[in-house]
């Protein structure tokens, strides 16, 4: 177990929300980081704090990583679901249901897979660029596949963009995101908070074809 679990796990443990809050980020982003789930014990601290009322998309999103948060999660997405969260403190507030959602899709929910991947379409800039914010979370195949269509998804986001810059899409975002996931090793030096060319657009889409950047 890493320092930042320990350290992570004492303070999930404290019995203040923002302490727990922080250390679930802190728990999550390790995660998402490094590929490794987070240890058992995280569940039962995640799990206590969900029952005393603390609601953070990190904490929704760690329960995705063990097969018992299934209840938990079910119950937030039906009491809590219109609530919002926030990835990080400068993100858009989006619908807690779409992180209990996706963590029910990690744990392997074929009915949550395809309300994400049914309703995709019809989600605002704000929830596609939250799962954008934690590909690294998805594991499924077909939810990836269907998230790689935000390659051409030109909707304009305020995320990333530095003052005077052009304005950012939700396919640049998408194409970072899978840059970094999958590892691959695209012609040109990523620009962030830029946009892309059409051709970048389409070589990143070309790497992702099966068999070339998975």
């Amino acid at each position: 177990m890493s320092n930042q679990f320990t350290s992570g796990l004492r303070a999930l443990q404290s019995g203040s929300f923002d302490d727990a809050s922080r250390a679930a980020d802190a728990i999550l982003k390790e995660s998402l980081e490094s590929g490794t789930a987070p240890v058992a014990p995280v569940y039962d601290a995640v799990a206590t704090c969900v029952e005393r009322g603390f609601r953070s998309a990190s904490l929704v999103l760690l329960l995705g990583y063990f097969d018992q948060g299934k209840r938990l999660l079910q119950q937030l997405s039906n009491d809590f679901g219109n609530e919002t969260v926030k990835i990080e403190s400068s993100s858009r507030p989006v619908e807690l249901r779409l992180a209990a959602t996706l963590a029910l899709a990690r744990i392997g929910d074929p009915g949550a897979e395809k309300t994400i991947t049914d309703g995709l379409t019809k989600m605002d800039s704000a929830h596609r660029v939250f799962m954008l914010d934690v590909l690294p979370y998805v594991q499924s195949p077909q939810l990836l596949s269907a998230l790689a269509a935000l390659l051409a998804d030109v909707s304009e986001i305020p995320e990333g963009v530095p003052s005077g810059a052009q304005q950012r899409r939700v396919c640049d975002h998408a194409l970072e995101a899978f840059v970094h996931r999958n590892r691959l090793a695209p012609s040109f030096v990523l620009e962030p908070g830029g946009q892309y060319s059409v051709a970048q657009l389409a070589e990143v889409r070309e790497l992702l074809a099966p068999g070339k950047g998975r």
